[in-house]
């Protein structure tokens, strides 16, 4: 007898997705990084529910990473090196069944899903037999249409409208899209192999991609065969508001070890955010339409990358993320203690290149990039609204304000007093993974568009549910999941509660050292990889396997 229940008619309707195009490949990857891609492009539907009324089409892009070698009936070949060119493009079906599916979920909401950017995950998956599918994300990377202000003024003129629409984005409806793609790819293969295989995935999710795979699980699990989570457990039963509340406690942890390496930029700080408060500065972002701004609330949330710092911090050294932003505040300070008593440009243009350097150009930024990616400042908080009767009403600002002994009464908006507050005499803190209505007006124009619709959606209480605790309590799939003490974008003790709920979960605690993006650190990957999968290593990992009362053990799952 099965613990699994029959999904609902929303869930169990949905038809495959079909192929917009034939697929193209990549030639240059092969001898360089061991393996090749080519590119699928598959058309699914706005609203899976509406597959057969006229309704919008979108059309996602995927890229498959498999194996730089010849299958078995051609080893020995004389034309070895004309198959490397040729036979994949003849063959790609033959392809697409070679391998089992890893199918590797992003982070976000709003990222695209780049199969370059963690090489060694993808040489990982191949030596354990499989070929790994990325996903861009409907409305992201080369997905069609990508969500950006230019479409957003063809869905509608109305907030309310775009709301609508925008509202198809979360994770519940990525979820209906892969599932979409997995039974098109299953129509495939059966047809060419004649076998009836049917693909089965084995899920990687990386932060948000473990909140896909959790909606998969509560709906739809018979379609997968295991999931691997890193720093991916996402807060069952908890709404954006009770989130927010243990985020705030370790993003001030953060910030008390800023200030401890940095007790000068206890003051310091609080200069620069009296003098933004009566000047705004603004700049240039190449890309970008219109001017961003630099106001004391844009400066405050530089904290968002003191995440990468407590991983800095488990391993004694002085983190790279805090040394930027003191660099930066010692600029700004003496600026305003100069003779002008004004931030020059070439200051501004420091602060620019912390907060808003494009990913494109290579370099590391601090900040949030809405510019490339809209919906993760629209959607953000969407994401923890589980079920219906939830509301993000905006919980990162309301809480902020309220927390502690006004670390965070910088968000109080300008004229309100702040200078004066009995909070106001002591330490300001930085903000961390929050967004702010505030960024919809300090952003330039591209996001500005998306202001009244972040607050439609802000307002939204009628969102769908998005797992099914009652079947993840009785789940079959194995899951094995990462997570660290001192994430600051997922909070441990949130995570501990989530693996509690979910039958058949592992939880293992990351090393020291490890932070939130672990898995994308190349100097980790394989190792947190190894441990993921409970592959044997040749040092004993620093990891502790946390008992669960999810019924099951701590098993090495078979790759």
């Amino acid at each position: 007898m099965t613990n699994f229940r029959m999904p609902s008619p929303e869930w169990s309707n949905i038809k495959p997705a079909t192929m917009a195009s034939e697929p193209t490949h990549t030639e240059d990857e092969g001898g360089a990084t061991g393996f090749r891609s080519m590119s699928l492009w598959f058309d699914v539907p706005l609203d899976h529910r509406k597959p057969l009324i006229k309704t919008d089409t979108l059309t996602l892009h995927a890229k498959l990473v498999y194996a730089h070698d010849a299958p078995s009936d051609a080893i020995g070949d004389s034309y070895l090196d004309d198959w490397v060119k040729e036979w994949s493009r003849a063959n790609w079906k033959r392809i697409l069944r070679r391998r089992p599916f890893m199918l590797y979920l992003c982070g976000g909401p709003g990222d695209g899903n780049n199969h370059q950017r963690i090489p060694e995950l993808n040489r990982f998956a191949l030596e354990q037999g499989y070929q790994v599918l990325y996903v861009d994300y409907r409305g992201t990377g080369r997905s069609r249409p990508f969500v950006d202000d230019a479409h957003l003024s063809v869905i509608g003129a109305s907030a309310a409208d775009q709301a609508s629409y925008l509202s198809f984005f979360r994770q519940d409806n990525i979820t209906r899209d892969l599932e979409a793609i997995r039974l098109c790819l299953s129509q495939i293969i059966s047809a060419d192999s004649c076998t009836g295989k049917r693909v089965k995935w084995t899920i990687l999710g990386q932060s948000f991609g473990g909140w896909i795979a959790l909606t998969y699980l509560s709906f739809l699990p018979t379609a997968l065969a295991a999931v691997y989570l890193t720093a991916g457990l996402a807060p069952l039963g908890n709404g954006p508001h009770e989130v927010y509340k243990r985020l705030y406690r370790r993003v001030a942890e953060c910030n008390e070890a800023y200030y401890q390496a940095y007790p000068g930029d206890v003051e310091m700080v609080r200069r620069v955010v009296v003098h933004l408060r009566s000047h705004e500065y603004s700049y240039r972002v190449e890309g970008c339409k219109g001017r961003h701004k630099l106001t004391a609330q844009t400066f405050m949330t530089l904290g968002r990358c003191f995440g990468a710092a407590t991983a800095s911090r488990a391993v004694g050294a002085r983190p790279p993320a805090f040394e930027r932003v003191h660099a930066l505040i010692g600029c700004m300070v003496g600026d305003i203690g100069g003779e002008g008593g004004h931030l020059s440009d070439k200051t501004v243009q420091k602060y620019a290149a912390l907060q808003s350097q494009s990913k494109k150009s290579g370099q590391s930024s601090q900040g949030f990039r809405l510019h490339e990616r809209p919906l993760y400042g629209v959607l953000h908080e969407a994401i923890y609204c589980h079920s219906p009767g939830a509301v993000s009403g905006w919980g990162a600002e309301e809480v902020g304000r309220a927390y502690g002994r006004g670390e965070f009464s910088w968000l109080e908006p300008t004229g309100s007093g702040w200078e004066h507050e009995s909070g106001g005499s002591g330490r300001v803190f930085f903000s961390g993974e929050m967004i702010y209505p505030f960024m919809f007006s300090t952003s330039g124009s591209a996001v500005g568009a998306f202001k009244g619709v972040a607050g439609v959606l802000a307002a939204k209480d009628d969102w769908p549910a998005l797992y099914d605790e009652g079947q993840l309590a009785k789940n079959q799939v194995p899951v094995r999941a990462l997570a660290y003490r001192e994430d600051m974008y997922v909070d441990f003790d949130l995570s501990l509660s989530t693996a509690r709920k979910v039958r058949n979960c592992v939880l293992l605690e990351g090393k020291a050292g490890w932070g939130h993006g672990a898995i994308k650190d190349g100097t980790k990957t394989v190792e947190v990889l190894r441990l993921l999968f409970g592959l044997r290593t040749t040092a004993k990992p620093e990891s502790t396997s946390i008992a669960l009362d999810s019924g099951v053990e701590d098993i090495d799952y078979p790759c």
